[in-house]
């Protein structure tokens, strides 16, 4: 990885972000994090927080919040999404208006106006990546998470067109399609269900830095039998998928 680049993080507080920064941190010139409680990012990393890594504020649900991140950092030679929303009670989401416009927000509205302006400024760059994590779940909706798949099926159709978009300006554009990761967002889910395949936080921030530092254009899943599953679940017919509990 170029040490002398910038690297934006945006959701820099997510359990996987976190375990990014503190294994490679030091592969970047600079960072710029962004999440939407600062002070609390700055306790949580504490001695692990490099001297060139600055701590910014941002709301994806707020226009101006992130036009004013972007206008106040320098131009990065990669962008890596972290951000992303999920809230169930029961291990079902949270079925209120509040609820889904939020998930709407933060997993896709946001990353698309978000990405659209930084894209922008990166493609007359002609250099540098954008990655986004999103959901190997995301094949087909699921009933006890129908709002949080939907939206990141959503932002991945979005990032695939986007990659097309980049690629002629020499950009690099990767989805991370990830499963069921040992985070505080599975800890809802854990009492109700228990999900098979659980990935490490600290795996798979390796399995992201490895990618990231190929430097190419792709659509990846952590591990393969997500992808496999991905495809048996795609191939269903509906009078059967409609009578499981996904």
């Amino acid at each position: 990885m170029q040490n002398d680049k910038t690297l934006w993080i945006i959701g820099a507080d997510s359990d996987i972000a976190l375990c990014f920064i503190k294994k490679y941190a030091s592969s970047f010139g600079r960072l710029i994090l962004g999440c939407r409680k600062p002070q609390k990012l700055e306790s949580e990393l504490k001695d692990d927080l490099p001297a060139e890594a600055h701590i910014k504020y941002i709301d994806l649900t707020d226009k101006s919040s992130i036009d004013a991140f972007i206008s106040s950092s320098p131009v990065p030679f990669g962008v890596i999404f972290f951000a992303g929303h999920f809230e169930c009670a029961h291990g079902e989401e949270i079925n209120t208006d509040e609820n889904i416009f939020r998930t709407a927000e933060v997993n896709y509205l946001g990353p698309v106006i978000f990405m659209e302006r930084i894209s922008s400024i990166m493609r007359k760059e002609k250099e540098g990546f954008i990655a986004l994590l999103s959901s190997a779940g995301d094949i087909r909706g699921k009933y006890s998470n129908r709002f949080y798949v939907s939206s990141k099926k959503a932002v991945s159709t979005y990032m695939e067109g986007l990659m097309q978009k980049n690629e002629a300006h020499s950009v690099k554009t990767m989805i991370f399609k990830l499963g069921h990761t040992d985070t505080k967002m599975l800890e809802k889910i854990v009492p109700y269900r228990r999900p098979v395949f659980v990935a490490s936080p600290e795996k798979t921030a390796d399995f992201i830095f490895s990618t990231v530092k190929k430097n190419k254009s792709v659509t990846k899943y952590y591990r393969p039998v997500w992808k496999i599953l991905a495809k048996v679940y795609s191939l269903l017919p509906s009078f059967i998928y409609n009578r499981t509990k996904i």
